[in-house]
Order: C-alpha cells, then sequence, then structure tokens
C-alpha cells in the first residue's frame, strides 16, 4: 500500500490513518520510514494493531535523528520511549526496539550527509570508520533510526 502511485506500484492505494483492510485480516504489517510523516502517528499504530491476525507481526522503522525530509511533511522523530508508549496505547503487549547504530555510526552519517554524492569513496570510508568505532566503543543513545518488532 503507498498513498499514491507516483514513483511508485503499490497494490493497492490508501491511508494509513484508516487502513483499507478488514480487522485482523493480515499476518504482517511492514511500515518503514512512514510514521515520521503522519500527522497522527498513534492512529497509525492503532491501525496496525486492528489489521493483524492474532500473533501478527508489525515491523516498523522511524528516525530518532535524520535530516528533514519529504517537507513539509516530516512531523515527528521518536525516541524508544516513544515508540514504546505508541505500543503500549494501542494495545500491542510484547514488542522488541533496536537501535540501527551507535553514537559513532550516526555522527559518520551526519559527516556523510554534508558530503556531495560524487565523494561515494569517502562516504564509505567515512561509514566504516563509525562502524568501526562502534565496534569499540558502543553506545546507543544517538541512534540514526529505530527498528520496532511487536506481536499483536
Amino acid at each position: 500500500m503507498d498513498h499514491g502511485i507516483v514513483d511508485t506500484s503499490p497494490d493497492f492505494v490508501g491511508d494509513a490513518l484508516r487502513l483499507p483492510i478488514r480487522d485482523q485480516s493480515v499476518d504482517i504489517v511492514f511500515a518503514t520510514q512512514v510514521i515520521e510523516h503522519l500527522t497522527n502517528p498513534h492512529v497509525m499504530v492503532r491501525e496496525c494493531k486492528r489489521v493483524l491476525r492474532p500473533n501478527g507481526c508489525l515491523i516498523l522503522s522511524g528516525p530518532f535523528f535524520w535530516p528533514l525530509h519529504e517537507e513539509p511533511y516530516d512531523f515527528f522523530r521518536f525516541t524508544k520511549y516513544g515508540f514504546e508508549q505508541l505500543l503500549k496505547d494501542a494495545g500491542f503487549l510484547e514488542w522488541q526496539i533496536l537501535e540501527d547504530g551507535g553514537d559513532w555510526a550516526q555522527m559518520m552519517l551526519s559527516v556523510c550527509l554534508r558530503l556531495n554524492k560524487w565523494l561515494f569513496p569517502l562516504r564509505c570510508a567515512v561509514n566504516l570508520t563509525g562502524a568501526f568505532l562502534d565496534s569499540v566503543s558502543k553506545s546507543t543513545r544517538l541512534p540514526a533510526n529505530y527498528t520496532v518488532l511487536a506481536r499483536a
């Protein structure tokens, strides 16, 4: 599903705040990098719970630290505690929230975002440096992103 057909070819078009899907009719909801663009993200998470079959799986991701994008439709950034509250409020009972990258990877990602695309080899080296530094000095207080896995 997508909200339109420009540059995409979804099976169907719909609104994430009112999923055009029957209650308890799907096994997996996969929503990556969508939630920050919604005016009412809590409604989307409730909708995901509604359409999932018992024991169905929600796979959701959203940024914590990322530049503005798809403006003016970039509304939110979420902490792991924010995601946890959205899940609780929607009625999920079981979940796991994973940090995508550590502090060093995020710092190097910020550098890469400032480098021109034609500096691709340098960008690769900078990203690898972040991954290496995370492996020797791990902290996940400033991840770029979170991935949420939840069971209905």
